[in-house]
C-alpha cells in the first residue's frame, strides 16, 4: 500500500518567461543602443551639423579619448567574438562526445521515493512493482533501476573512482560493450551474490562480493594482467571479485573524462533508487504516456519526468549551450554598434561642414548690407 502523499517541489526552468525576457532585454538594448546612430543620420542636418561644429572645436585630447574608446569596444568585441567561437568549439565537442553506452530507444525514468513518503523498508517492493509493470508495457524492450539517475550529477565513490549501483539487466539495457568476462547476472543481485560483513557485535551488512569494472580502471590497477577473478585492492570495505570487464562510459557528465567506474549490485532489496532506464524496442515516444500512467498508479507524486537519454545529454551541456549563445550575441552587437560609430563620425564631420558653408553663404548678403 502506497503511503500518504507528501509534499513534492520540483524546479525548473520556465523556457516561455526566459525567452519573453531575453527577447525584451535585447530589444531595449537595440533600442537605446541604436538611438544615437539612428539620430546621427536623420534628416535635420542643419541641428546636426551645429552640433558637429561644437563637437568639432573640442580639444583634440577629448577627440583622441573618443577615438581610443571607440577603438577599444571594437577591440572588445572582436575578443568576445573569439571566446564565443572557443564557446562553440566546446559545445561541438561535447554533443559529439562518446558516452560509451547505446542512447538510441534509451529513457530515463525519474522518480522521488523519499520526497513521496516511502520508507526505507518500502523502497525495494516499491521497486520490484514498478520493474515489473514496466517491463509488462507493449514496446518496451528491457527495464533496470540505478541509485542514481544517468547524467544528473556526479556518483558516490571515492577519488579515484565513481561506484555505480545498478539493478538487474543494467548491461543490457543500457548497452555497454562487455570487453571480457561476463555481466552481473540475476544471481549476482540476490543474497547469494553479497558477503555478511560485521559491523558490530551482533550486527552485520550485506556487500557485493562481485564487481564489473571499466576498462581503463583495469588498465589502470592491472597494468595489462587479466582482472577476471582478482579482487579490488583497497579503499573498499570488502575486496570483491571482479567478474567482468566492460567498456569506459560516462555517467556523471559529458564534460570531462570521468572517473572510472565500478559497478556493484544495489542487492534484491535497495533501500534507494532515483532511476529507472528502459530500452524501448521500437519509438520510445510512444511508451512514454503509458510509463507515466504506470508510475502514477504507484503514487501520484513519485513521477518527476520521463526524458530520452538525447535529452539527458543536451541537458547536461546547456550551461556551455547558453554561454555560447550569449557570448556570440553581445560580440556581435557590440562589434555592430562599434562600426555604426565609425561610420558615422566621417558623415558628421562632412554635414557639419556643409552647414559652415550653407551658414557662410547665408550670411553673406547682410554682411554686405
Amino acid at each position: 500500500m502506497a503511503p500518504a502523499a507528501g509534499i513534492a517541489l520540483e524546479f525548473r526552468i520556465d523556457l516561455f518567461l526566459l525567452s519573453f525576457v531575453s527577447a525584451v532585454s535585447l530589444v531595449c538594448t537595440l533600442l537605446f543602443a541604436a538611438a544615437p546612430a539612428w539620430r546621427a543620420t536623420g534628416p535635420n542636418l542643419l541641428a546636426q551639423g551645429l552640433q558637429a561644429s561644437r563637437a568639432a572645436t573640442l580639444p583634440r585630447s577629448t577627440q583622441r579619448l573618443q577615438r581610443i574608446l571607440v577603438a577599444a569596444q571594437a577591440s572588445l568585441s572582436v575578443v568576445v567574438l573569439i571566446g564565443a567561437g572557443l564557446f562553440l568549439q566546446t559545445l561541438r565537442n561535447l554533443s559529439q562526445a562518446e558516452p560509451g553506452f547505446d542512447s538510441d530507444r534509451l529513457l530515463q525514468v525519474l522518480v522521488d521515493p523519499e520526497g513521496s513518503g516511502y520508507q526505507p523498508n518500502q523502497i525495494g517492493g516499491l521497486y520490484r512493482r514498478l520493474t515489473e509493470r514496466l517491463e509488462a508495457i507493449p514496446g518496451v524492450e528491457s527495464v533496470s533501476g540505478v541509485r542514481n539517475s544517468i547524467l544528473r550529477g556526479p556518483l558516490s565513490g571515492w577519488s579515484e573512482v565513481e561506484q555505480v549501483e545498478v539493478g538487474p539487466a543494467f548491461f543490457e539495457t543500457m548497452r555497454i560493450p562487455l570487453v571480457k568476462g561476463r555481466y552481473l547476472a540475476r544471481l549476482d543481485h540476490t543474497l547469494a551474490g553479497f558477503d555478511a560483513v560485521p559491523i558490530g557485535v551482533r550486527q552485520s551488512i550485506h556487500l557485493p562480493n562481485r564487481v564489473v569494472i571499466s576498462e581503463s580502471l583495469a588498465k589502470h590497477v592491472f597494468d595489462g594482467a587479466d582482472p577476471i577473478g582478482q579482487r579490488l585492492p583497497e579503499p573498499l570495505r570488502q575486496r570483491p571479485t571482479i567478474i567482468g570487464v566492460v567498456r569506459d562510459a560516462r555517467f556523471s557528465t559529458l564534460r570531462a573524462d570521468p572517473r572510472p567506474p565500478i559497478y556493484v549490485s544495489q542487492g534484491p532489496e535497495p533501500n534507494r533508487f532515483n532511476g529507472i532506464l528502459i530500452r524501448a524496442s521500437a519509438n520510445p515516444f510512444a511508451v512514454v504516456a503509458t510509463i507515466q500512467q504506470e508510475v502514477r498508479r504507484e503514487h501520484p507524486r513519485l513521477l518527476l519526468g520521463v526524458h530520452t537519454m538525447h535529452e539527458e545529454m543536451d541537458r547536461s551541456i546547456a550551461r556551455e549551450r547558453m554561454v555560447a549563445a550569449i557570448s556570440a550575441l553581445f560580440g556581435t552587437l557590440a562589434l555592430v554598434l562599434g562600426v555604426l560609430e565609425c561610420l558615422e563620425s566621417p558623415a558628421t564631420r562632412w554635414r557639419g561642414a556643409l552647414t559652415n558653408w550653407e551658414s557662410a553663404s547665408l550670411s553673406a548678403p547682410a554682411t554686405g548690407m
